[in-house]
């Protein structure tokens, strides 16, 4: 919960005291009220996820994640946020070529640090909490 600013006015005078004397400056306002900081939001955690693929006769469909740590993390589109796709091949069999970029938000702060999604070709688990990834299509 934020603490509420102050409602008083604050009596702001100019210094009477002479900044090129021998004396030093010395401030006109008493700090015996400490400043009020208020925070908007408890720090966010944007996760961004990157790829590229090729795959021979099938278009390509834009991945999604679905799950990071048990969260459920909301799209959060920025300006680097893209999805390119294009037949790079054409002989018998269409190639098609994408590269991807997406942004997400998680709705709450983690709990534990975050692996790599499994890889069956390199076998093996990640550490830590895994990613899921689905593609709709």
């Amino acid at each position: 919960m934020l603490k509420p600013l102050p409602t008083t006015p604050v009596n702001y005078a100019p210094s009477t005291i002479d900044l090129n004397g021998q004396s030093g400056y010395r401030s006109s306002y008493s700090g015996s009220n400490p400043s009020v900081i208020q925070y908007r939001n408890v720090p966010s955690y944007v996760i961004t996820l990157r790829g590229a693929a090729r795959r021979a006769g099938y278009d390509i469909t834009p991945p999604q994640i679905v799950s990071i740590a048990g969260q459920t993390p909301a799209p959060a589109p920025g300006a680097g946020d893209f999805f390119h796709t294009a037949v790079v091949a054409n002989v018998l069999t269409p190639v098609v070529e994408a590269f991807w970029s997406f942004s997400y938000i998680l709705p709450d702060n983690l709990q534990q640090g975050i692996g790599a999604p499994d890889n069956p070709i390199l076998g093996g688990p990640s550490t830590g909490p895994s990613l899921d990834f689905f593609a709709q299509g």
